[in-house]
């Protein structure tokens, strides 16, 4: 390291003997970030001397000259803002239950709401943090306290389940300067050495509101009610917004108006203190405000942004996920604890204290490490050393996650999963002081638009862990979730590793803070002059960019062909009796969460890393820069992939018939691929207007068809939105937005680059191609199944509805799935079911929300109803049951659709002829669903080969069966099954304790009243068996039940066993 000059030296004494008031500002070869931090020079005791940075002005109101008193005065009440803003945005699911009792609504929809609101906790910074910048960090921290208060009153006042979530939507965006503008704050007030210090004292004051919030919530819930948890809180803003008025101080301040120096008095006397109450300030800014909201896009693709998001995103998720599980953990009665609302409360208490404990180590304790590191290092401080304190809190935190996971899920002591709430109560504060640490030190004149960034994508990863957590846990259960989380916790924090290695290098490369780069130093290299040069450079890189495409074009080709060659050769292995690659098979067949198996995991992780490692295939950055490459590259693989989405959300693949996968089993491919779209239009956006607004040309960004591109790419961002938060609640909603805003994204893709020649219109025209050919197939199907169709509506207990059309569906066959477009009920609208029976065609319909729903009710009015009908299909390629020696088929609750039509499309191909094993186990909490396949179950009681076991696993208000004449028997010849009235009063009785009074056979099934063992099943199909026989094990229903059929079917694939093939069908589309 080398200067150009000798630091100067202020001759007046400093606030401490050993801090020397000067800076190396002329240095050469500091990345942004590196500063000098020792003074090389010695004083008389031998101890180097502390550099102040920034450099204090001779102004007596520079906020680095206030005295300790007012430093601390005004920065604790910006702590009691940050400590109340937390209380009010974490305790919301506290109050779940008495908000589910009083409004009827489901705590999946007040997570909704949750979760958007913290979606806009960090978003709203990109609107708050420009108008801090611009008129002072005191108006904005006034006006969110009085907005956030109103916000607490609608609440409070709130009459419907839709305005209270509205209530919380709106204070996200109002309480989001909570998020960033604190460290801001902090970079106004503090000098380098001693901001760990000030953002330990922020993050402890919002993570002891996170956990203060809701052991408070939970006492005032008990007392008096959810409805003085918000009046409370608006009062309390209200003290927050009196005490910000008189004692919360202007840090933004002006630096650039030459104050600075080390000699002559001050300017002018210091301020009154009612002139330090004026409400806004004029700030000065470095350009317009509108470029000042652009710029936090400019540095999303930072790799120390992404990072830093990362660690502090998944850091707040895990605390959201705990406080959204805890309720239902420590109260449901899944898990044995039965805690009051106080007792719940009361268990924020661990990661209180926890938090307590550690935060010091990501803070001050920072502080001294740096300074240690930096008399190692020749006095020069490096921002990694703030990195140090993540690897101590990874393991803490990570024992935290399987602990609390483990323990709830095992039954243990109350205590285990206390304790683990602490640990991950322990790692909160560090990975929020690395974060904004680490992002404030690498842009240190760029702080809010820096923190802004991080923060938006910080949330953006935290919003969408808590839309996950949900369905995450029903899939794979509490104890594997938080295993697998606690992995990811650990790897993410110990991935610091990498940046205290090369982060040097990362930040050269990288970071573009202009302010770090001395006045010595020499400005970049400006493009070439020749213009001819530059197009050749362009057209040399699209050339290249064109060849990556064909290249990825042919990988995707190729693979796509391996698995049309593994399908043929299946087909011909029938005939030929040859051997199955058994270990192959198990081991791609293996459930790991999150996939549906292990192949299904290797084949997108191989996707992903494709589309990585094509980012940098043919690129050339001898001339133009890495980020142009890259902002080039990133496009054209967006458009690569809209074209590879399209081709898997058709219903009428070519797939389909080459590889016997039909559509639904693509999807999850289609939303791998929809979503690496929009993280690379992401990176190509962000890229490009980094490129822009680095050349100090932000008017390239409202060019005609710069303007055309971001509509599309929030036209994307859209369809991605729609899908994580409405997907599973509100599917018709989804769909209509999925659509149309899908269709939106390929028109202004196109106008993006209009002309044919750029190539991008021809891949937009082939995507549309493809879809609206598919649409027109499917649109003719409808019409031609529609001439004179009509549909039969017979309401069936339970929310069933059976539907029976008049016209037979060609080549339909039972357990497959058709489209049903009833125009009476939803005219504009077709949906998926699974044929029961396919002549007649036959549909059992659960009722769940929307269309089913509708369905149900105008059956129950109408019995009996006959309405014009369509219906378009089939789909599904389903093993032929019939090319089998054994079929085990296990359902559960409405899954018998699938079961029944497989065990019926069976009875129809082999005559009823006893030479088939069949087994079928349906398991159902109501037995009020025995009455929508009672037809089915004796189609099937009276056939030879056919085995069924009838599992019924419900607690409450259980209805009694009773026997018509045979109906009680084994063989169950004659007799109808009938439903009782429930038991009334015994309605809270065990199932168990009632089976004296039930029957055990109905229509010759076996009735047994506890969950099946799906391994006795398995055994007992694979037990005889010998290596040249085949047996099939299908299941649909709920994730848990398919889980252990995989897990346990999977385990018998063995070398020299039978061949032991897997189907599962799982609920949604």
């Amino acid at each position: 390291m080398t200067s150009a000059s000798e630091p100067t030296k202020k001759t007046e004494s400093s606030s401490s003997p050993d801090v020397e008031i000067g800076t190396f500002s002329q240095t050469i070869d500091m990345v942004p970030g590196t500063r000098l931090l020792l003074n090389p020079g010695r004083d008389d005791d031998g101890s180097a001397q502390i550099v102040l940075s920034p450099e204090p002005s001779s102004d007596p109101d520079d906020p680095l000259n206030w005295s300790t008193a007012r430093k601390t005065l005004s920065f604790l009440v910006v702590n009691v803002y940050s400590f109340m803003v937390a209380v009010v945005a974490l305790s919301t699911a506290v109050t779940y239950g008495a908000l589910i009792a009083e409004f009827g609504t489901t705590a999946e929809y007040l997570n909704v709401g949750t979760a958007v609101s913290i979606l806009f906790i960090g978003m709203g910074n990109i609107i708050w943090n420009p108008i801090a910048l611009r008129y002072g960090r005191r108006p904005v921290y006034m006006l969110s306290c009085l907005l956030t208060g109103v916000a607490q009153v609608i609440a409070a006042t709130a009459q419907r389940s839709s305005v209270f979530v509205g209530s919380r939507i709106l204070m996200g965006f109002v309480a989001a300067p909570f998020e960033q503008l604190p460290a801001v704050t902090v970079n106004d007030q503090f000098f380098v050495h001693q901001r760990g210090f000030g953002l330990s004292l922020y993050v402890l004051a919002a993570t002891l509101g996170s956990f203060i919030g809701p052991l408070a919530t939970g006492f005032i819930v008990d007392g008096v009610g959810w409805r003085w948890v918000y009046w409370t809180f608006a009062i309390t803003m209200g003290v927050v917004i009196i005490l910000a008025f008189f004692f919360l101080e202007e840090t933004g301040y002006n630096r650039d108006d030459g104050t600075f120096g080390d000699s002559g008095p001050p300017l002018h006397e210091p301020k009154t203190y009612v002139k330090r109450l004026k409400l806004v300030s004029d700030l000065k800014l470095p350009q317009p405000l509108g470029a000042t909201i652009i710029q936090p896009i400019q540095l999303l693709v930072e790799p120390i942004i992404l990072w830093c998001a990362c660690l502090y995103g998944f850091g707040i998720a895990w605390l959201s996920i705990m406080a959204f599980t805890s309720n239902t953990v420590f109260q449901s009665p899944l898990y044995s604890y039965n805690f009051s609302f106080t007792a719940v409360g009361l268990t924020s208490l661990s990661p209180l204290v926890g938090s307590m404990i550690l935060f010091y180590v990501g803070g001050a304790g920072t502080d001294r490490f740096m300074i240690w590191q930096a008399r190692r290092n020749g006095g020069i401080m490096e921002p990694e050393s703030r990195i140090y304190a993540a690897l101590v809190a990874g393991p803490i935190m990570s024992a935290g996650l399987v602990l609390y996971g483990v323990g709830a899920s095992a039954g243990l002591h109350w205590m285990v999963p206390v304790v683990g709430m602490g640990f991950i109560g322990a790692g909160i504060p560090i990975a929020g002081e690395v974060s904004l640490g680490y992002v404030t030190e690498c842009y240190s004149h760029r702080a809010g638009e820096a923190s802004t960034a991080m923060i938006t994508v910080r949330n953006i990863i935290a919003c969408g862990m808590i839309f996950a957590t949900e369905p995450w846990i029903n899939h794979s259960g509490l104890r594997d979730t938080f295993i697998i989380m606690g992995a990811l916790c650990l790897f993410g924090f110990w991935s610091g590793v990498l940046l205290i290695w090369k982060g040097y290098f990362i930040m050269s490369s990288f970071v573009s803070d202009a302010s770090s780069a001395s006045p010595t130093q020499s400005a970049a290299p400006s493009p070439p002059s020749d213009q001819v040069q530059l197009m050749a450079a362009f057209a040399a890189r699209a050339r290249r960019d064109h060849d990556a495409m064909r290249l990825y074009a042919g990988v995707l080709a190729g693979l796509m062909g391996l698995f049309i060659l593994f399908h043929l050769f299946s087909l011909l292995r029938w005939p030929l009796k040859l051997g199955p690659f058994t270990s192959l098979r198990r081991l791609v067949s293996v459930k790991v969460p999150g996939v549906p198996s292990l192949g299904h995991g290797t084949l997108l992780l191989f996707y992903l890393g494709l589309n990585v490692g094509f980012i940098f295939v043919y690129t050339d950055t001898s001339f133009l820069s890495l980020r142009v490459v890259v902002a080039a590259r990133t496009g054209w693989l967006a458009v690569a992939n809209t074209v590879l989405t399209v081709f898997f959300s058709l219903k009428n693949t070519p797939l389909g018939y080459l590889t016997g996968v039909s559509y639904e089993r693509l999807n999850i491919l289609h939303r791998i691929s929809g979503l690496t779209t929009f993280l690379l239009v992401v990176v190509h956006a962000a890229s490009y207007s980094s490129v822009f607004l680095n050349q100090q040309n932000a008017a390239r960004l409202r060019v005609r068809e710069e303007i055309f591109g971001i509509v599309g790419g929030f036209s994307l961002l859209t369809v991605v939105m729609a899908a994580l938060t409405l997907q599973r609640r509100r599917y018709e909603l989804f769909y209509v937005l999925h659509v149309v805003f899908f269709v939106v994204s390929l028109v202004f893709m196109s106008l993006h680059h209009p002309t044919a020649a750029e190539r991008v219109i021809i891949a937009m025209g082939l995507a549309a191609g493809m879809w609206c050919l598919d649409r027109l197939l499917r649109v003719s199907r409808l019409i031609y199944h529609g001439i004179n169709n009509t549909a039969t509506l017979q309401p069936l207990p339970n929310g069933g509805t059976r539907v029976i059309l008049n016209k037979k569906l060609l080549g339909a066959n039972p357990g497959e799935h058709a489209f049903l477009w009833i125009p009476g009920i939803r005219r504009f609208e077709t949906h998926p079911f699974t044929i029961a029976r396919a002549e007649p065609l036959e549909f059992v319909v659960a009722s769940q929300d929307g269309f089913t729903r509708d369905l149900h009710q105008h059956a129950s009015k109408s019995p009996g109803a006959v309405l014009r009908a369509s219906v378009e299909g089939p789909y599904g390629q389903i093993p032929d049951p019939a090319r089998y020696d054994k079929v085990v088929i296990f359902a559960g609750g409405s899954g018998g659709s699938f079961a029944f039509g497989s065990a019926l499309r069976l009875l129809q191909a082999t005559g009823g002829s006893d030479k088939r094993d069949v087994t079928l186990v349906w398991s159902m909490r109501n037995s009020a669903l025995l009455e929508w396949f009672s037809a089915h179950l004796r189609d099937i009681g009276q056939s030879p080969g056919f085995t069924t076991s009838i599992h019924i696993t419900g607690q409450t208000e259980v209805k009694k069966l009773s026997n018509r004449p045979g109906l009680g028997t084994a063989d169950g010849s004659e007799g109808a099954l009938v439903l009782e009235d429930s038991l009334g009063d015994e309605s809270g009785i065990e199932l168990s304790s009632l089976t004296g009074d039930l029957p055990s056979y109905i229509h010759g099934a076996s009735v047994h009243y506890q969950r099946p063992n799906v391994n006795d099943f398995v055994t007992q199909a694979v037990d005889g068996m010998t290596s040249g026989q085949r047996i099939l094990v299908m299941a649909c229903g709920p994730a848990g039940l398919l889980k252990e059929v995989r897990s346990v079917t999977t385990s018998r694939m063995v070398s020299g066993g039978p061949h032991v093939s897997l189907h599962c069908e799982q609920f949604g589309w």
